[in-house]
C-alpha cells in the first residue's frame, strides 16, 4: 500500500512539474474481481477495444469501442474457471487478433480463441469466436 501511495504521489509531482494534464477517466464497465485486461483494436475498427478476464465470474469479455468511446459488451466465454490472464496477438498469422486465456481451476485451463466469419454481406460482417482447446 505504501508503494502505491508513493508512486501516486511521485507521479502527481512529476506530472504537475512537467505540465502534463491528465484526462478524465471513462468507466466502461463495473464488475467484481477483474484480473487482467488488454487494450487492442480487436475488430480492426481503428479504435481501441478492451479484452478483460473477470476472475470471479469466469468471464472473458470484449468491450467493443464504437469509435466514439462508447463500449458494448461481447461475451466471449464464461467457462474458464477462475480466469486469471488474457493475452492477445495474431497467433495464427491470419491478420486477426486472437485471444489466449488462462484459468486457475483444478486442473488449470488454457484456452485459445480465434475469430471466424459467420457469413453476411460485406456491409454486414458477422463474426464469432472459435474455442480451440482447454
Amino acid at each position: 500500500m505504501k508503494n502505491k501511495l508513493l508512486f501516486l504521489l511521485l507521479f502527481s509531482i512529476v506530472a504537475f512539474s512537467q505540465g502534463i494534464s491528465v484526462k478524465s477517466i471513462n468507466t466502461i464497465s463495473t464488475t467484481d474481481d477483474p484480473r487482467d485486461a488488454f487494450i487492442v483494436d480487436l475488430d480492426g475498427g481503428d479504435d481501441q477495444d478492451v479484452v478483460a478476464a473477470i476472475f470471479q465470474w469466469n468471464d472473458i469479455k470484449w468491450y467493443k469501442n464504437d469509435g466514439s468511446q462508447n463500449f458494448s459488451t461481447v461475451q466471449i466465454d464464461t467457462d474458464i474457471k477462475y480466469v486469471n490472464e488474457v493475452v492477445v496477438a495474431d497467433f495464427n498469422n491470419d491478420g486477426y487478433i486472437d485471444i489466449v486465456a488462462v484459468g486457475q481451476g483444478s486442473p488449470w485451463d488454457i484456452a485459445y480463441y480465434y475469430r471466424i466469419s459467420l457469413g453476411g454481406t460485406s456491409s454486414e460482417v458477422k463474426e464469432g469466436w472459435l474455442y480451440i482447446f482447454n
